[in-house]
């Protein structure tokens, strides 16, 4: 019987560290789309559960290995099924996992290139990449084990850096309700998981290295393997925590995306995406070096060669031409699902199963050497050499771009898309001179937003860059077109140039006077109105909507209170002037400033109203803010809300103070209670008597209370026609103002 000459040690944090990058490396990326399509928003807990099914398969690996005297793979593969068909069958597994990391750096490349080097060639970019980790692949286990500590030590530390800077936009009610599927469902998940953990065959080279008590072997495989599948269950609960389940699903790279709509005011970095992606980088290229490596290292034991570096430099060509070779995402998708996905399942679940079955059946069998079982497999690979390299022909210049900052869109009656386009010109930007001459704008036209891109781009003889968008403005007469708006958005939404975080506002009236407008204070029109957005979101209650609140809220469902600003009549003042209420594309109602506060108030969107009462023969101001919003003693037909407020009362002393008596607080207090409760109570039953579930109560019972969800046909016209709103307004006046009539 053949056994190990030598062993050379790995610590118990590199096998650890080892283990945890091959297993989670890919799954940052696609696991928390994929899991997404099979269970739906309630992905997490089935993750864990996943998981912990999953350790009996470590623990077979660890009891193959220990039963087989400690012996590396190779050594328990020859004796187990004999030299030749064991190298053989070595042999076929080193293809297998060139053939599914070439996959994955295939779908790893062009998400990339969306993200980062849209410009830059596939070929180019496959040919780096497989430099860069061949250089490390070579050196073997004398760099690897030490390269992943290092670098599960970097990514933990960012990884919860990030986690603090994200957590207060996790909503954990996007998980509800709780569904449950039928077992075939969770069955498809726990397979899915599984393709997933292909890094667990690391173990077959990790343990018989790691040379200390038996049992702290199979514990630090445990250890490893349960933070892989928690730490996959915390990247799905943040990006639908972020986004929903129906924009994770539609995702390329969901984490991506999610972060995309974080916002850091006032923080270290602007956009966090930049770090996550970095992030992701790092997680596939360990991954990839890992598996890249213990594939050359068995085939280099399949063909009886002692330098592994051989076999992973053989393994260059084969890698690249796997790569290039998919013509297409409907290829790439049709292997996925016909050969990656089965060859995960074999390396996964059969092998580990196989060999730990053989073991014992082996140790029961006779001394005398027999043949166990016959395998025949047939394996035809042609190996094309294509090696057409780019050059760095695709740098561009800066002033052959047009670095958007400002978009506004219209529509005409055919449907044609109008485009305007606000920018900082640069023409007499250089490296002796920052300066920028000023704001230059250009429209466009096209039957398609993307036709009125082209013309844009055929105009100016540039390329648009909408990385730097602030504010986006779409004109009256689009939001009123259901069709129209949702293209738009549809573009909007899977370009990843444009930051979900940029602000959506509409136009009463053609947007290219607004995104032409020339402020008093000589500063750019899209810097004005996201000004004029931020101020009245802190000062008068009108929550500022993002890009991504749009697509949140159409993609849940709920509907959303976008601003309105308006002109007027000379066209040389602009004002914040009430909201539309939009819901799934379609517009509903325009409310003024002060329906709109209201609205967002009782909705929780802002924390304060603004308004005045009559108060003897004088106007009495006050500022309300909410510190206690609860839904109480609810059934389908009768909603009641509770507020507790903390309200400022200004202008209320007159000049000879005949104001101040022992009673004047209670009087206030008392007709603010009235004036609050009417106002309110009268608008949000009004809106509900149209049709508009303005507070998204159905929501509420999708997500708390399904039974009645189901029973009372919520979201049904004739329910939200019918249902009945109760306000109750416990107020306290905290501030009295002395400011004189």
């Amino acid at each position: 019987m053949k056994k190990n000459v030598d062993h050379n040690n790995i610590r118990s944090f590199g096998v650890f560290s080892t283990l945890f990058l091959s297993l989670v490396g890919f799954g940052v990326f696609t696991y928390t789309q994929n899991i997404g399509k099979v269970l739906g928003r309630n992905g997490v807990i089935p993750t864990i559960i996943y998981g912990i099914i999953y350790l009996i398969f470590i623990f077979m690996i660890y009891q193959t290995i220990r039963l087989n005297d400690n012996n590396e793979f190779e050594i328990i593969v020859e004796n187990l099924f004999g030299k030749v068909i064991g190298r053989i069958i070595l042999f076929l597994i080193s293809i297998g996992l060139i053939f599914l990391i070439s996959i994955q750096l295939r779908i790893f490349i062009e998400s990339i290139k969306v993200y980062i080097f849209p410009n830059i060639s596939s070929e180019f970019m496959v040919i780096i990449t497989l430099i860069t980790c061949y250089y490390v692949v070579r050196y073997g286990d004398k760099v690897i084990p030490g390269l992943n500590e290092i670098m599960f030590v970097f990514l933990s530390i960012f990884c919860l850096i990030v986690l603090g800077i994200v957590y207060r936009n996790i909503d954990l009610t996007s998980m509800l309700p709780i569904e449950i599927k039928d077992p075939y469902t969770y069955f498809k998940g726990f397979l899915l998981l599984g393709s997933y953990f292909v890094g667990s065959i690391m173990l077959y080279y990790l343990l018989p290295k790691y040379q200390t008590e038996k049992s702290k072997k199979i514990h630090i495989g445990y250890k490893a393997t349960i933070m892989a599948f928690i730490f996959l269950a915390v990247v799905f609960l943040i990006c639908v925590g972020i986004l929903n389940i129906n924009q994770v699903s539609k995702s390329i790279w969901p984490i991506i995306v999610a972060f995309t709509t974080v916002d850091v005011p006032g923080g270290f970095i602007e956009r966090i995406e930049g770090l996550i992606i970095t992030i992701a980088i790092v997680f596939f290229s360990i991954n990839f070096i890992n598996l890249y490596f213990y594939s050359s290292y068995l085939n280099s034991k399949s063909l009886g060669i002692r330098n592994h570096s051989i076999s992973s430099t053989g393994f260059i060509p084969i890698i690249y031409v796997l790569t290039v070779f998919p013509n297409g995402l409907e290829e790439i998708n049709f292997i996925l699902s016909n050969w990656v996905f089965p060859i995960s399942l074999i390396l996964v679940f059969c092998l580990p199963v196989l060999m730990f079955v053989l073991t014992y059946i082996r140790r029961w069998m006779s001394k005398k050497r027999r043949e166990i079982m016959k395998k025949i497999g047939y394996l035809s690979i042609f190996i094309l050499m294509l090696c057409f390299l780019s050059s760095c022909s695709y740098a561009e210049s800066i002033d052959t771009k047009l670095f958007v900052s400002g978009v506004g869109v219209d529509i005409n009656e055919d449907g044609d898309y109008y485009l305007y386009l606000s920018y900082p010109d640069i023409s007499e930007f250089s490296p002796e001179s920052s300066k920028i001459k000023g704001a230059g704008s250009i429209s466009g036209f096209g039957g398609t937003f993307y036709g009125a891109v082209r013309d844009i781009v055929s105009k100016s003889n540039k390329t648009v860059d909408l990385e730097h968008i602030k504010v986006i403005v779409v004109s009256s007469k689009i939001s009123k077109d259901e069709k129209g708006f949702d293209k738009f958005l549809d573009y909007l939404s899977h370009n990843p140039q444009v930051s979900r975080r940029v602000y959506v506002c509409i136009a009463d009236g053609d947007a290219k006077d607004f995104i032409g407008f020339k402020p008093k204070s000589g500063e750019d029109a899209q810097v004005f109105i996201s000004e004029l957005i931020e101020h009245n979101q802190y000062e008068n209650g009108i929550k500022s909507i993002t890009l991504n609140d749009i697509l949140d809220s159409f993609s849940q469902g709920k509907n959303i209170l976008i601003p309105l600003l308006k002109l007027n009549e000379d066209k040389d003042s602009m004002c914040m002037a009430g909201s539309y209420i939009m819901d799934r594309y379609k517009f509903l109602k325009e409310l003024d400033m002060k329906d709109s506060m209201r609205i967002n108030f009782l909705r929780g969107d802002n924390v304060k109203i603004i308004d005045e009462i009559k108060y003897r023969n004088s106007n009495v101001d006050y500022e309300i803010q909410n510190t206690n919003r609860r839904i109480y003693d609810t059934t389908p037909r009768n909603i009641n809300i509770y507020f507790g407020l903390k309200t400022i009362v200004k202008n209320c002393i007159d000049n000879e103070h005949d104001y101040v008596y022992e009673d004047f607080i209670t009087d206030v207090k008392n007709q603010l209670n009235n004036d609050i409760y009417v106002k309110c109570t009268n608008l949000v039953n009004s809106l509900y008597r149209e049709g508009i579930d303005i507070l998204d109560f159905g929501n509420y019972f999708y997500k708390f209370r399904p039974g009645d969800f189901k029973e009372y046909k919520v979201n049904d016209k004739e329910w939200i026609s019918n249902v009945l709103i109760n306000i109750t307004i416990d107020n306290s006046i905290t501030n009295i103002g002395n400011i004189s009539f």
